[in-house]
């Protein structure tokens, strides 16, 4: 039996109907792989945490890119722990994700919006955000949400 990892993989909230339609391809990831034999919970949690993080980050980079509503959208998904591949770019990438791995949802509460949007403006202005202005939208919370409210995120969140 393979050996399974979490994968958390940044998205934006038009990515809600790819997930839900399964149509989630060459996604970029961020994970740890440490083997559970050699490390604590703690440790491995820690990590993952860490992962985590690093995905809400490459979503706010995603938001820079496109026209979308200034949220972070983090998915998490379980997956063979060879399944992500180094690009050519120096991303790990995952050739698809079904719908059926994904073990949870993150997404900022609305009134993140406002700090989230003030970073992207800044950076798409040309202007390097403040220390500040990064420090709020990374004490944000994600909140997180299961797989089967896939249908109500998409409804509740304009994108």
């Amino acid at each position: 039996m393979s050996r399974k990892i979490t994968v958390f993989a940044p998205m934006t909230l038009a990515s809600l109907e790819a997930i839900r339609d399964d149509q989630l391809r060459d996604v970029v990831v961020c994970f740890s792989d440490l083997p559970a034999s050699e490390f604590s919970a703690d440790d491995i949690e820690q990590a993952e945490f860490d992962a985590l993080t690093d995905a809400a980050a490459l979503s706010v980079q995603r938001l820079v890119e496109v026209e979308a509503m200034p949220l972070r959208v983090v998915l998490a998904a379980v997956v063979p722990h060879d399944a992500p591949e180094m690009s050519e770019d120096g991303d790990y990438v995952v050739a698809a994700i079904p719908r059926a791995a994904v073990t949870a949802i993150y997404v900022d509460e609305l009134e993140a919006s406002k700090e989230v949007n003030a970073l992207i403006s800044a950076v798409r202005a040309g202007r390097q955000p403040t220390d500040e202005q990064y420090e709020k939208v990374e004490t944000r919370l994600l909140l997180w949400h299961e797989p089967t409210e896939i249908d109500n995120l998409i409804e509740a969140y304009p994108h």
